[in-house]
């Protein structure tokens, strides 16, 4: 009787063996991008997977009942919403009814001294559409022109907070293009220079207008900060290490991205150090094709985030079960190592960042997951 048992047992230990073991999920936070202006339910089913979706504003401001449909789905659901408070599309889309509302706000009176100007008069413009509609940028700055007592930014935190952050659904906001400077506009695309004071002359004094620009820019998150509490998410973009002193994240855009002042692998030995720095709600977002070595760059973190590119529906391949990591996160990701790599109980993941690639292998060293995402055996 006694052999019997020892052999049952042996017998399970071999299937178990055979078939493998089921480590628990301990990767990043998954996050969904949805920045259309619109959302169906076809495309909510798409997105109520995911840990966090962040959401347009205009879906807030519109559609409330799309909203509860995501809850329905998934109760567990953060939901931020995105806000660009630096530039609106002018004109505004037809499907945009909250920026039509603020865009002809904006252009009455003495508000529209908080719409930047070259020096011939025209509009500083930043982004262009497919379409080729541009966004004009605003007076972000901590000195901008007044109008009720009221900076640009001081009034855009607060009728943001009145107009679409009042939802008790929303579990924090991310905003976009937080810069710290702004100058650079002046020579950006087509732009002759910034008339900040409208005196048909270009203004120089980069040094103070940079200043004044990331004073008001921190104006902006403050206010938010404040209205929301500390239990409110707020993340930013870009994934600089500027104003994470009230936020919980950054957004390491197009991953990695290219324009934070170090070009060592494309940009993403700075981008892995700044993402080690900026809160446990980074997030590590895709390039076109890229979603793997993004997803494994993330998981080389302790606290991170990932997420494909823009619009993408969540899916199951997002979530590699690897258990908990054995290793320490790197402690220096600005070395030029030719390829970085943790061990989890699982496997061990691999990122060269050089190539833009990353694969994964089992605890015995064979091969788990290929450069292309695709998992070879299981586990």
């Amino acid at each position: 009787m006694k052999k019997a048992i020892v052999l049952f047992f042996l017998m399970i230990g071999s299937i178990l063996f055979s078939f493998g073991r089921n480590y628990s999920y301990h990767g990043p936070t998954i996050v969904g991008f949805w920045l259309y202006p619109y959302l169906c339910q076809e495309q909510a089913d798409g997105l109520a997977e995911y840990d966090i979706v962040i959401i347009h504003n205009e879906i807030i401001f519109k559609q409330s009942p799309m909203i509860d449909y995501l809850f329905r789905k998934n109760p567990n659901l953060k939901l931020l919403v995105y806000f660009n408070p630096v530039e609106w599309f002018v004109p505004p889309y037809e499907d945009s009814p909250w920026a039509k509302k603020m865009v002809t706000e904006l252009n009455e009176g003495e508000k529209k001294n908080w719409w930047l100007k070259q020096p011939n008069g025209q509009a500083i413009s930043f982004w262009t559409a497919v379409d080729g509609r541009k966004t004009n940028v605003m007076d972000m700055r901590a000195n901008a022109p007044k109008v009720d007592g009221k900076t640009y930014g001081e009034f855009i935190a607060e009728r943001f907070n009145s107009d679409i952050l009042k939802d008790k659904r929303i579990s924090g906001v991310e905003i976009d293009n937080a810069w710290p400077n702004c100058f650079w506009l002046a020579k950006h695309g087509k732009n002759k220079g910034i008339d900040f004071d409208h005196d048909g002359k270009a203004d120089k004094n980069a040094p103070e207008i940079d200043r004044d620009w990331k004073e008001g820019e921190a104006n902006f998150i403050k206010i938010i900060r404040q209205l929301k509490g500390d239990d409110f998410l707020m993340i930013s973009n870009p994934g600089n290490l500027d104003f994470t002193f009230h936020q919980d994240g950054k957004i390491y855009e197009d991953f990695p991205f290219r324009y934070l002042g170090d070009t060592l692998n494309d940009g993403w030995n700075i981008n892995m150090f700044n993402a080690s720095k900026t809160g446990p709600y980074s997030i590590i977002n895709a390039r076109s094709g890229k979603w793997f070595f993004a997803l494994c760059s993330a998981m080389l973190l302790d606290n991170a985030c990932f997420s494909d590119i823009q619009n993408a529906p969540y899916k199951k391949e997002y979530r590699i079960s690897l258990g908990e990591p054995i290793e320490k996160q790197e402690s220096n990701f600005k070395k030029n190592l030719p390829v970085y790599s943790r061990k989890y109980e699982g496997g061990t993941v691999y990122v060269n960042p050089r190539k833009k690639e990353a694969w994964i292998t089992d605890s015995n060293g064979n091969m788990l997951y290929n450069t292309n995402g695709q998992l070879i055996k299981k586990y």
